[in-house]
């Protein structure tokens, strides 16, 4: 698998699907609470050949990886993320790596 350009790339693993990403960690002075920003340029996509599925793992990180980093980004709890789906399909880690101001994202189906 070619290394995703934005985000964190799985190690040891060969996924079907993979998305990275490199979200902006912002503090707002008007609501007082940090947010994260997703910017289309900063976001990388793998689809291996013949793999299927596309739309569900879409919707699973905009469904609940999106709305658990946001929520962990609020909590100042950005260090290490990691995340798994209930079925186990999807993994997804994000870490601040200490950049101070960044989050690196990678989600993917084995």
């Amino acid at each position: 698998m070619d290394r995703l350009e934005w985000g964190i790339t799985p190690e040891n693993c060969d996924p079907k699907l993979c998305w990275g990403a490199r979200g902006v960690i912002r503090y707002s002075n008007f609501t007082k609470k940090r947010n994260l920003e997703l910017y289309p340029d900063r976001q990388s996509f793998y689809m291996a050949d013949g793999a299927e599925g596309k739309q569900s793992f879409i919707a699973w990180i905009n469904e609940e990886l999106i709305p658990l980093l946001e929520t962990k980004v609020r909590q100042y709890n950005t260090s290490h993320i990691e995340y798994i789906s209930e079925d186990g399909k999807y993994h997804a880690v994000a870490e601040d790596r200490s950049s101070g101001g960044y989050l690196y994202i990678g989600a993917w189906e084995r």
